[in-house]
């Protein structure tokens, strides 16, 4: 964390990331504030994008293979969602993932 709030590292660099802070170890809520994402609608975008850190796989996840990033969760690949998208199915066996699920996904 260095000492830094969340929102006083939007726009620099890696840290314009949500998923980049929550894998540095910044509160949920804090980002989630700092980036203007309504967890009502978006916690589950949230919690993919530090899944997308914290398995080793984020320049591969962010690809035009996989296409995580996007607003719309249904085109992200391994990601199945139902009628209200929300997230049901995570499937990251094809990847040569190193890391480990963070609590967020629980």
């Amino acid at each position: 964390q260095a000492g830094y709030e969340a929102s006083d590292l939007r726009g620099c660099s890696d840290t314009d990331d949500p998923g980049a802070l929550l894998h540095a170890g910044y509160d949920f809520d804090e980002v989630a504030a700092a980036f203007r994402i309504d967890l009502a609608k978006d916690r589950d975008r949230l919690v993919l994008l530090h899944v997308k850190h914290a398995v080793g796989c984020a320049e591969l996840l962010v690809s035009k293979k996989k296409g995580w990033g996007g607003e719309n969760l249904v085109k992200w690949g391994g990601v199945k969602t139902n009628g209200k998208g929300r997230v049901v199915e995570l499937d990251l066996s094809n990847l040569k993932a190193n890391g480990v699920l963070p609590e967020t996904i629980r």
